[in-house]
C-alpha cells in the first residue's frame, strides 16, 4: 500500500511540475554541533572552486557544489534556526557501483527551529542531481 501510495504522490507531483524528492539512503538530521564549527563549514563549502552559492530565501544561503550532486543550505542572520547547515548530496559509497543519496543536519541553536529548517529545506526545490 505504501508504494501504491508513493507512487501517486510521485506522479501528482510531477503532474503539477514539482520534482518528487528522494528518499536519503543515509539520513541524520539533528547533530547538535558548535556555531564556530558551522561557520567554518560554510566558509569551507562557499570557498570552494566549484561552489555556486545563492540565497533563495531570507536568511538562508544555498549553495550548489560537484555539478549541482550536492546541495548545502546554510542559516544566517535572524534566521530562526541559526546557526543550522543542511547537507543533500550523492556521494560514493565503497563496494558500491551507485552514487547514495545522504543528507546531514547539523544545528548549534534551537533545535524545534532546526528541525523545521530541515524539514523544508529537504522538500525545497534546491535537490541535488544524481552524477
Amino acid at each position: 500500500m505504501k508504494k501504491i501510495i508513493a507512487g501517486f504522490l510521485a506522479l501528482s507531483m510531477t503532474a503539477c511540475g514539482a520534482t518528487p524528492v528522494e528518499e536519503a539512503a543515509v539520513s541524520e538530521l539533528g547533530i547538535k554541533t558548535s556555531a564556530p564549527g558551522l561557520i567554518e563549514l560554510m566558509q569551507k563549502v562557499s570557498g570552494r572552486d566549484d561552489a555556486d552559492c545563492m540565497s533563495p530565501a531570507e536568511n538562508v544561503s544555498v549553495c550548489f557544489v560537484s555539478e549541482g550532486r550536492e546541495v548545502y543550505s546554510f542559516t544566517f542572520g535572524d534566521h530562526p534556526a541559526h546557526p543550522a547547515a543542511l547537507f543533500r548530496g550523492y556521494v560514493e559509497v565503497e563496494g558500491q557501483e551507485a552514487l547514495q543519496l545522504q543528507e546531514r543536519g547539523w544545528y548549534a541553536g534551537d533545535e524545534a527551529a532546526a528541525r523545521a529548517f530541515f524539514e523544508r529545506r529537504v522538500r525545497s526545490a534546491e535537490q541535488p542531481r544524481r552524477g
